[in-house]
């Protein structure tokens, strides 16, 4: 919810926030919905994005309910789609605060 919180502030400083997840398209409007979420959420159904960056968690079985969840982390994208930073973390308690995506 942090995101949501520092929309506004982020898009004053050029940054446009988009988060991913396998979720669908339905899940991630309730979720919106239920949150007022304002910021796009991008839904890769397949995990194909997150496989073809990396971040899909395939370190447990697949039977698991966590089997690929991504790992949670940022990219930080320039105007021309050029990845100038990422952070990533095998700990899904870990996140990147929004102080330190706006430096």
């Amino acid at each position: 919810m942090e995101l949501q919180e520092n929309f506004e502030s982020l898009r004053a400083d050029g940054i446009n926030p988009y988060a991913i997840s396998y979720d669908s398209v339905e899940t991630l409007s309730d979720f919106a919905t239920n949150h007022g979420i304002t910021y796009p959420l991008l839904s890769d159904g397949n995990s194909d994005v997150m496989k073809a960056f990396g971040i899909f968690n395939d370190a447990v079985p697949e039977d698991h309910n966590w089997y690929g969840i991504p790992y949670p982390g940022t990219y930080m994208v320039d105007e021309n789609g050029i990845v100038f930073e990422r952070s990533f973390y095998a700990d899904h308690i870990a996140r990147d605060s929004i102080s330190r995506m706006a430096q």
